[in-house]
């Protein structure tokens, strides 16, 4: 791509941060207003720009506010600060929608390279296999709220969690991690979120470095377990509830006999933290069919087009359909017609 850029005249400019617009009398967009690398101000003249900066999912305050939860992870998507957003904003473009953010199913929350085994990070990676299991799921108040038969679908697994605020908690007693420890494993880990591990590892030990980094919780009774985690006082019962379902193989929330396998019964208990991963933020500047950012009386704005997760439209719910790739297909396509159309319009003002 960046070879075919500079065969077609283009210019990539690296550590050069755009963040302001300027616009004649009537609104048109003049000139591009970046920040260099050694801090120095450049301004390019141009009569058409394109926004395909990916939204604010970077911005970790930003996304907090606006879903409503600061409970998210959102690391990859690392350097989508929202500069274009706010650029659009500010030329005049009509805000919508700027609340949806792509969450990508969870992980476990904060767990650094292990040292409880010979090959660090991979012997603490291992613990996916209890993140991606359908084992027993509790929201931050020590409730169950789902049926972790989820875990298998990277969009309804993420929806799950972000009903509860973003964090959860898998909870497991010390004869579940022996079974997990022996390679004992009665249903599929799912191939949704985090990379799946390999190899083998003592998942008690893994467990205990989870707790000793403060990424789990671990008490010898369930009450005590509450205590540790912050969880209510009808923790106790959540469990019990739980654990009749298993021996019954009926539950309340319709989770399939076959995953009613582990109960939470032995001592020590755990409970692992997890949060919701958000790959970045969907919508923010309402655009016509052109990709053309339209202003608040629904005109558009002379040269300003809006592409990709900054483009308004193409989802319409705090979250996303569950068909992956959709994302990436309406980049693609909607910054073919974007930069289509501010060729053409270029052309006009020759």
């Amino acid at each position: 791509m960046y070879e075919s850029l500079g065969k077609l005249g283009g210019k990539l400019m690296t550590q050069t941060r755009a963040y302001d617009l300027e616009q004649d009398k009537d609104g048109n967009v003049t000139a591009v207003i970046a920040e260099k690398a050694d801090g120095g101000k450049l301004t390019i003249r141009t009569k058409a720009v394109v926004l395909a900066s990916g939204g604010f999912g970077g911005d970790a305050k930003h996304l907090a506010e606006a879903m409503e939860s600061d409970q998210l992870t959102n690391r990859i998507a690392w350097g989508n600060m929202g500069e274009g957003l706010e650029m659009a904003w500010k030329a005049g473009a009509q805000k919508m929608g700027e609340h949806h953010a792509l969450i990508h199913a969870a992980e476990i929350d904060g767990l650094s390279t292990s040292s409880a085994g010979a090959k660090g990070m991979i012997d603490a990676n291992l613990l996916v296999r209890v993140l991606k299991t359908p084992l027993l799921w509790v929201d931050q108040a020590g409730h169950r709220f789902c049926n972790e038969e989820l875990i298998y679908d990277t969009v309804y697994w993420s929806n799950a969690a972000y009903s509860v605020g973003g964090k959860y908690f898998v909870v497991v007693d010390g004869k579940t991690l022996d079974a997990y420890t022996n390679d004992q494993f009665p249903f599929e880990v799912s191939g949704a979120g985090p990379e799946n591990p390999t190899g083998k590892g003592d998942f008690r030990a893994l467990m205990e470095e989870a707790v000793r980094q403060g990424v789990a919780f671990k008490a010898d009774t369930l009450e005590g377990l509450a205590k540790a985690a912050g969880f209510d006082n009808s923790f106790p019962q959540q469990i019990a509830d739980y654990n009749k379902a298993v021996q019954t193989k009926k539950d309340p929330f319709g989770k399939p006999a076959e995953f009613l396998k582990y109960e939470v019964k032995d001592g020590p208990f755990y409970a692992l933290r997890a949060k919701t991963v958000s790959l970045s933020t969907l919508g923010g500047v309402r655009v016509n069919e052109n990709m053309q950012a339209l202003d608040h009386n629904y005109k558009a704005i002379g040269g300003l087009y809006a592409v990709g997760n900054n483009a308004y439209g193409f989802y319409t719910a705090p979250s996303y359909p569950p068909y992956q790739g959709l994302a990436l297909g309406f980049a693609w396509n909607s910054g073919r017609i974007g930069g289509s159309e501010a060729a053409d319009y270029v052309k006009t003002l020759k």
